[in-house]
């Protein structure tokens, strides 16, 4: 975030989640990526 950018709680809260998602979605994706790879 780059200084002086206030987020409401909402758009906080809803980052966080985007954050979760993509987590969630690298530990799935990656794997089967690495395994297509070889």
């Amino acid at each position: 975030m780059p200084p002086g950018v206030q987020l409401s709680k909402r758009q906080t809260i809803l980052l966080k989640r985007l954050e979760q998602l993509c987590e969630r979605a690298e530990k799935k994706v990656l794997p089967v990526y690495i395994e297509e790879i070889r």
